[in-house]
């Protein structure tokens, strides 16, 4: 009997120690994330077109979508915005929806009213709302540099944290596009003959990639490639506008061309001074903890090679938020492990009250384990719920 006893005893002791081995790597390992990774019933849907009115958007734009739009199964609402240079369509539907065939209906919809908007409008875009892909951390750089300098050390800081694992995307807010402004004198315009159109349609022909199949010939085939982008400024110094057989007409010898940038689609400030913002987005169900560890890792590594003056600075991190709430879970179940043992100790002695106490961590890995092996994440909403229960 007594044998029997002991042999009990060693095999639970021998399966609390086991669950609780696997509970801490299961905890250590489970996705913890800022928010749950619920669908939200919402769709988005923005069409551009450049320098059309908000009168005139509502009547070419936000019509011809809604008329689509509002065929949908299970639509709730659509709330539509017109603005200067654009329309922004939201469409909501009842809980309970299914996301991927939502999405899917929304898109087909979009692509019936294609037909119907203006030739000049930008394609629609769709977007699916999802509380897990919003920013978890943003990254600011700013410095006594040049805008195209800074352009370039942002835009290579975006390549390398995309490659970093659990990154989503990194979009940049406060730079702008860099475009060749060409500049033509009349005067000399005129001199030849030529219309302001013909130096539109050339440029625009010239620029433009073309599909030029491939040669098959007795020794095999090959791909034939036609180089149709412009990559230097002198490249559009260069083109021909009109030859007579005896002299060219250059595009150098009418106008200049300029590198210059586009009008600010976003902006983004430090203190008043410009600067360029990356917000990063992870990836769903990975550890956003270790993600942010791992961009900052590698922010510190790229920033070495930057010119003196360029700082960069953190805002909008996510991870503090988890790191706390961790740290009060972590705190709390301490504690309860304390106050456990100090009422049980004074009447069944150490030996047990410890076996009791140590049910109180067991069950919180137990938990986690039965989390990791389900493929859920730990979020804000579990983390507050552990708190109040630990």
């Amino acid at each position: 009997m007594l044998r029997t006893i002991i042999l009990q005893s060693r095999v639970l002791i021998t399966v609390l120690i086991l669950v609780l081995v696997a509970g801490l790597m299961a905890y250590r390992d489970i996705p913890k994330e800022s928010n749950p990774d619920i669908p939200i019933p919402t769709m988005y849907v923005s069409v551009t077109l450049e320098g059309i009115a908000p009168e005139d958007a509502v009547n070419l734009l936000v019509k011809p979508l809604e008329t689509e739009l509002k065929s949908l199964d299970g639509l709730d609402e659509l709330t539509s915005t017109a603005y200067e240079g654009g329309a922004n369509i939201v469409v909501a539907f009842d809980a309970g929806f299914d996301p991927d065939q939502a999405l899917t209906d929304v898109r087909a919809k979009v692509d019936d009213a294609r037909a119907d908007l203006p030739t000049e409008a930008d394609e629609p875009r769709v977007f699916e709302v999802n509380m897990a892909e919003f920013p978890i951390l943003d990254i600011i750089l700013k410095g006594d540099i040049s805008e195209r300098a800074l352009k370039v050390i942002a835009e290579d800081l975006r390549d390398r944290l995309e490659g970093v694992s659990g990154v989503l995307e990194v979009p940049i807010a406060g730079i702008r596009e860099e475009m060749l402004l060409v500049e033509v004198d009349m005067a000399k315009l005129e001199s030849f003959n030529l219309p302001p159109a013909t130096i539109l349609s050339v440029v625009s022909a010239n620029n433009r990639l073309v599909a030029a199949g491939s040669l098959e010939v007795q020794g095999g085939k090959y791909a034939i490639k036609v180089p149709g982008l412009f990559k230097t400024r002198e490249d559009v110094l260069n083109l021909p506008l009109i030859s007579d057989g005896t002299r060219t007409v250059r595009l150098r010898d009418v106008g200049n061309v300029y590198l210059t940038f586009k009008d600010a689609q976003s902006l983004a400030r430090v203190d008043g001074e410009p600067a360029v913002t990356l917000r990063i987005k992870k990836r769903s169900g990975v550890n956003l903890i270790s993600t942010v560890d791992r961009v900052k890792a590698e922010v510190a590594s790229v920033a070495r090679a930057w010119p003196e003056g360029v700082t960069y600075q953190y805002s909008g991190d996510e991870s503090k938020n988890i790191r706390n709430m961790v740290r009060d879970l972590e705190n709390n179940v301490l504690i309860a492990v304390v106050l456990v043992m100090l009422f049980v100790l004074q009447a069944v002695g150490w030996r047990t009250s410890t076996l009791v106490a140590m049910t109180v961590p067991g069950s919180f890995l137990l938990t986690m384990l039965l989390m990791y092996f389900a493929g859920f994440s730990v979020n804000v909403v579990i983390l507050f719920t552990l708190i109040l229960t630990a």
